[in-house]
């Protein structure tokens, strides 16, 4: 359930929202955050685990992604969820520590919007994740992944659409609409092409007003 705003404070389920930008969240430090703020511009949205061993590589290179993207009007927005495998055992004030000492560790710091510990599947779900789940039923490279295993789910209810694992990624058009899907399989190249071509559909009135940058005719080099 999500609250809208103008709507008395009276919860609304996912299926009533027609965009990511209707939605707020709650961001690390403990301030709701309007996703309106994103109006205009692609974002990317990830759940995450200091503790998953592949932290480290996806944090490093969401990092790398934004400061190459951002300009044109790339965000990245980062769930952290214990859900899977119980990796995401700390507070929401820990968790900054933990990526700047231990993992990824050397003075990391996100450049990605941080938001709160939430549960992505289930009856707690974020709100957030129930609207992308609903316009993004399956990832695109693994529509299996969640029922080939199922002995260490601990929600429920239990959805054939249910995130699968950590770092599962949801790509939503300046539009606020949900439109690609991975699981962590997913090489981060295919991503940023796949978000590249959202970027290059962001209306020039809207990127003139917003300030973006224009892209060059070929697509860039992720390093």
């Amino acid at each position: 359930m999500n609250l809208l705003p103008g709507s008395n404070d009276k919860p609304v389920p996912a299926s009533s929202v027609t965009s990511f930008h209707q939605l707020s969240a709650l961001l690390n430090n403990g301030h709701v955050e309007a996703l309106s703020k994103y109006e205009g511009r692609v974002c990317l949205v990830v759940n995450m685990a200091t503790g998953d061993s592949a932290t480290k590589q996806e944090l490093t290179q969401l990092n790398t992604l934004v400061n190459l993207l951002r300009p044109r009007g790339l965000s990245v927005l980062v769930f952290p969820c214990n859900q899977f495998g119980g990796l995401e055992p700390y507070h929401d004030d820990e968790i900054p520590l933990i990526l700047r000492h231990v993992r990824p560790g050397a003075k990391f710091e996100p450049q990605f919007q941080l938001f709160a510990k939430c549960d992505v599947n289930g009856s707690k779900a974020s709100p957030v994740y129930e609207f992308l789940k609903l316009r993004q039923p399956q990832p695109i490279n693994d529509s299996a992944v969640l029922s080939r295993d199922r002995s260490s789910i601990t929600w429920q209810p239990v959805s054939r659409y249910d995130v699968s694992g950590n770092y599962e990624k949801f790509v939503v058009s300046y539009d606020g609409q949900p439109v690609k899907r991975y699981t962590h399989k997913t090489p981060i190249d295919q991503i940023r092409k796949d978000v590249e071509t959202c970027l290059r559909k962001i209306p020039k009135s809207v990127r003139e007003h917003l300030g973006l940058v224009a892209f060059e005719s070929q697509y860039l080099t992720f390093r």
